[in-house]
């Protein structure tokens, strides 16, 4: 807590940028286990107090990679835009344009 408190504004601003990534760690860490525990993303957008937009847009292609086959653990929520283009950009070989 010295350092967050630091009058050294180095110190200080080095703290910032640490707390600041373990917040991404633990929300990363605490969205994964909600949906583990089957939270919707509008659950866990609720309690984190933003849009279900917002937790897919930043969470959503994560789940698509740990997901078995590709494929979102979302029934319809996650089946929205960004994983959408992304299982046809997994699933393009490359062999034909567009």
């Amino acid at each position: 807590m010295d350092a967050a408190t630091s009058t050294d504004p180095e110190v200080g601003l080095t703290a910032v940028v640490a707390l600041r990534q373990l917040v991404e760690v633990l929300e990363e860490l605490q969205v994964d286990n909600a949906r583990v525990h089957g939270w919707s993303l509008r659950d866990i957008a609720r309690r984190l107090g933003v849009t279900k937009q917002a937790v897919h847009y930043k969470h959503g292609f994560r789940q698509l990679l740990h997901s078995p086959r590709g494929r979102s653990t979302e029934s319809t929520e996650a089946t929205g835009g960004l994983c959408l283009a992304t299982e046809r950009v997994v699933e393009d070989d490359g062999s034909s344009p567009g």
